[in-house]
């Protein structure tokens, strides 16, 4: 037994060997592994297709170039970088190639069929200011093509672009003297183009322009007076979903009252 005055200083905590509680890093591995699991259901589930859309925009609206994807606008184009370049394509997949293929369709006397019969009495997705805008499945939109070029009525031109995914410009363009001085005409098209979920986010810009001759009668010959006339000026957004296209009928501009300008639109991914 311990005498009376003594104390026992064993039973006594002393605070410079007291023990703090361990930090719990099961909880941090557990909270990073669900991390994990949430960033990789939302990378590999599927998603939803986007709907199928057009937004008529106004003519001189600007298309802006899409920014290029990462870690492509992290790269310097520089040629002392050419290595990080190579790295990059070594290790990652090289940005997809698209392939735009456009049809503008001038319509001189009104359409036979009628436009309703010719595409199956689908009504158009889009209606406003002049413009009708169809998004139907790629080989409907392949065999009005065709059958537009075979239209002694129409005049008819096409035109493909290919590229990767940012902004493309394309043309066929006439040039032709008009009282002493170089004229352009014919068509031309400026597009942007990304894919998304399943679809095609297109931006395109469209220009169709002729040459128009105007007699003007006078005693006794008669005088023939060429001018410009722009027959076609439209920038509209499009969604669409992969095996769709796209037909766009503008009436605003065309001189004849029975015409038209239509537009054909198919993309892929080569």
């Amino acid at each position: 037994m311990l005498p009376v005055n003594q104390t026992n200083e064993a039973s006594e905590p002393n605070p410079i060997l007291s023990v703090r509680p361990a930090f719990k890093w099961h909880r941090v591995g557990v909270f990073l592994l669900l991390l994990a699991c949430a960033v990789a259901i939302w990378l590999f589930l599927p998603k939803p297709a986007l709907l199928p859309a057009v937004t008529v925009l106004p003519a001189d609206y600007p298309i802006p170039s899409p920014p290029l994807p990462m870690p492509d606008r992290w790269i310097p184009l520089k040629a002392n970088w050419v290595w990080l370049w190579r790295l990059r394509y070594a290790v990652l997949p090289k940005p997809p190639t698209f392939n735009i293929r456009t049809e503008i369709v001038r319509f001189r006397d009104p359409i036979t069929p009628s436009l309703q019969q010719l595409i199956s009495g689908t009504a158009p997705l889009v209606s406003t200011n002049g413009v009708r805008a169809w998004i139907l499945p790629a080989n409907e939109v392949k065999a009005l093509g065709q059958h537009f070029e075979r239209d002694p009525g129409c005049g008819y031109q096409a035109g493909q672009l290919s590229g990767p995914g940012g902004l493309s410009a394309g043309s066929s363009m006439t040039v032709a003297m008009v009282q002493g001085r170089k004229v352009e005409f014919g068509y031309s098209t400026t597009y942007t183009v990304q894919e998304r979920d399943g679809s095609f986010e297109i931006s395109g810009g469209f220009i169709c322009s002729e040459m128009v001759t105007n007699s003007l009668p006078r005693s006794p010959d008669t005088q023939a007076v060429i001018s410009l006339h722009t027959n076609l000026m439209l920038v509209a957004n499009m969604q669409i979903p992969r095996g769709m296209g796209v037909f766009l009928y503008d009436t605003n501009r065309v001189l004849d009252p029975n015409g038209g300008v239509g537009i054909l639109i198919r993309a892929r991914v080569q």
